[in-house]
C-alpha cells in the first residue's frame, strides 16, 4: 500500500528544513523531496531522490550560492552538473516560515522566483494569508490556514505542514492522509 511522511522542522541554525517521503508498492519505489530555506527564507538547498528495487537510484540536487545555483542530476549512475544564474527579482520567500515560527496576519503577501525542478526553470510566485478554517480530519476538526499561491491553494496546520493542496478550480491534488 502506498505510503508517504511529511517532516518540517527548524534548524539549530534557524533554517527550516521540509522533507516530503512517498513510498510506493508494486516496484517499490521511495521518493524523497527535501528543500531548505536559511533563516531570512533564502533557498539554500533542493534535493529529489527516487530509490526504486530495480536498483535504480536517481538524485537532483539544487545548491544555491550567492550569485547563481549548482544543480547536479545523477540518473542511472551518470553524473552532469551545471550552473544556473539568478534572474531578476527576489529568491526570498518569507512564507517559508509562516507557522513554523513567523504567524502572518491576514492579507500578509510574499512575491518571490523559485527554481522549478519540473520545469528546470525560474518562475514566480507569490502567496497570500487568506485567514483560517475548520475542517473535518479523522472524525474530528482541526483548523487550518489557508494560504493562496499563483496557481494553487494549499493548507497548512498550526506547525506549518501541508494538509491540503488544490488547484485553482479546488481539485485536490495532495492530502495528508
Amino acid at each position: 500500500m502506498p505510503s508517504e511522511d511529511l517532516t518540517l522542522e527548524l534548524e539549530a541554525n534557524g533554517s527550516r528544513k521540509k522533507t516530503h517521503t512517498f513510498l510506493a508498492t508494486g516496484d517499490t519505489v521511495r521518493t524523497r523531496y527535501t528543500e531548505v530555506f536559511d533563516k531570512l527564507g533564502l533557498p539554500s538547498e533542493i534535493l529529489v531522490e527516487r530509490l526504486s528495487s530495480k536498483s535504480d537510484h536517481n538524485k537532483l540536487i539544487v545548491y544555491f550560492g550567492p550569485k547563481q545555483a549548482k544543480v547536479t542530476i545523477t540518473v542511472r549512475g551518470k553524473t552532469a552538473s551545471g550552473s544556473l544564474p539568478y534572474p531578476a527579482g527576489s529568491l526570498r520567500d518569507s512564507g517559508a516560515f509562516w507557522f513554523i515560527r513567523d504567524h502572518p496576519n491576514i492579507g500578509a503577501t510574499t512575491h518571490f522566483i523559485f527554481y522549478d525542478i519540473r520545469d528546470a526553470k525560474w518562475k514566480q510566485d507569490s502567496k497570500t494569508y487568506s485567514g483560517d478554517k475548520v475542517v473535518d480530519y479523522h472524525r474530528r476538526s482541526i483548523k487550518i490556514h489557508v494560504i493562496k499561491h499563483a496557481g494553487y491553494i494549499e493548507w497548512v496546520d498550526d506547525n506549518g505542514l501541508t494538509f491540503r493542496l488544490a488547484n485553482e478550480k479546488g481539485e485536490t491534488t495532495f492530502q495528508r492522509e
